[in-house]
Order: structure tokens, then sequence, then C-alpha cells
């Protein structure tokens, strides 16, 4: 299935590694490329797919017109429904199916964020999850969607990672984000510090923080190099 096809809702893209029972599926960023099916990385399966199976998750509603201001969807239905639990549904009867049973969920920023609520939802998986929004309205796309596409009836925080990682004792995560991107202070410190107020465990945590002058200040996304490295590790190959 290295052509586009569907998984659910989702458009995807999937590059088989013979014999292989591990997968990492990647989430996209948001983005004003105009593209769509987006793939983010989608070179990168060159390489991985020579030893795990590689699956590429699209937005499904990232290009509809309603969206163009926050340039995603976080997965929030031009309804006001939030359907990541169902795209988890479907992934988790297709790697089923494909007989994998590891399974790394990968993305930054939009795509770090819907990483952490699929590894929460999917039992025994991981997730890399790069300057992930954990916070509705502390980012600018989120926070429109949340206040402008979200259903009503829907309270904000119930779509963060955090009240999905309360309810899984099964996670195992890697928050990545460099000292230079706003999301520290804004996301990720806060989060780190509601965790440790936690009476009980939800999950393992691991908190990857950087500075290297290789990359610039900002929102940025980890280069091939350091991100194979952090794969590598997570899925011990």
């Amino acid at each position: 299935m290295n052509s586009p096809s569907k998984i659910g809702i989702c458009d995807v893209r999937f590059f088989p590694a013979k014999g292989s029972k591990k997968a990492i599926v990647f989430l996209p960023s948001a983005n004003d490329k105009g593209i769509h099916p987006y793939f983010p990385r989608l070179s990168w399966h060159n390489e991985l797919s020579q030893q795990v199976n590689v699956l590429y998750i699209n937005d499904p509603f990232q290009h509809l017109d309603g969206y163009k201001t926050p340039m995603g969807s976080w997965y929030v239905s031009p309804i006001g429904e939030f359907v990541l639990p169902e795209v988890s549904s479907s992934i988790q009867s297709f790697l089923f199916e494909n007989g994998i049973d590891e399974v790394i969920y990968y993305g930054s920023s939009m795509g770090g964020y819907a990483s952490l609520i699929l590894a929460s939802l999917h039992p025994d998986s991981h997730a890399i999850a790069e300057c992930p929004q954990l916070f509705m309205l502390k980012h600018p796309g989120s926070r429109y969607v949340s206040e402008n596409i979200l259903s009503k009836d829907r309270a904000i925080d119930s779509i963060e990672p955090l009240a999905y990682l309360k309810n899984s004792n099964h996670a195992s995560i890697n928050i990545v984000c460099s000292l230079h991107d706003y999301h520290y202070k804004t996301h990720v410190v806060p989060f780190a510090d509601i965790i440790s107020s936690l009476d009980h465990s939800i999950g393992e945590i691991d908190f990857t923080i950087y500075s290297k002058p290789s990359y610039k200040t900002g929102h940025v996304a980890l280069n091939k190099i350091d991100a194979f490295s952090i794969i590598a590790k997570t899925m011990k190959f």
C-alpha cells in the first residue's frame, strides 16, 4: 500500500517491512502548503521500512475551508466532534490485521499532540512527541479550533493529552523539545509540573530537552539524524 489509501476517515500511506512486527506511525503537523493529503517526513520510509513497517496518517479535515486559519484540525471535525478515538480504533484494527504488535506514534507540534493521545489509547504502544501542543488554548491554531470549531458541549481540556494520559496506566512517551522553542515554557514545563503533582502514576514519561547550535531558535522539528536516533532507541533496533 505505497500509494494513497484509506484507514477509516484518514488518508494513509503504508510501507511494509517483510517479517517485521514493529511499526512507526507518523502524524502530520499543521501546514499552509496547500498539500493534501499531507504526509510530512514521507521520504524517511526509504530507510525505516528496511527494518520496520511505516504508516503515515493525514489530518482528514486540514484541507477544508474552515481550517485555513488554524492550518490544521487537531482532529476536530467540521461539526465539532473530536475524532481521534475513532482514528485510534481504525489504526489499531489495521495494525492487528497486519500482524503488528509494537508501535511508535511519532509527530511534531500538532502531530506530537496526536501521538500522545493515540499512544494513551493504544495499550503497550509508545509516543515520540516533538514540541507538542499540550494545552489547547496556548497555541494559536489549537486555540482557534477549540474556540471556533469544537462543540460547545465539549470541554476544551477534555481533548488535551493530559485528559487521556490520566486514564492510561500503560503510556510510554517521550516528549522532545528545544529549550529555545516557546513550547518549552508554555507547554512542557507546566505539563511536567502537573505530572509531578499527581498522586498516581500515568505511565512512563521521558523528557528530552535539548539545545544545539545546529537548530534555529523557535518551533523547529528534529532533523532526520537526531530523530532516527530517538526512534532506534525507543524501538530497539
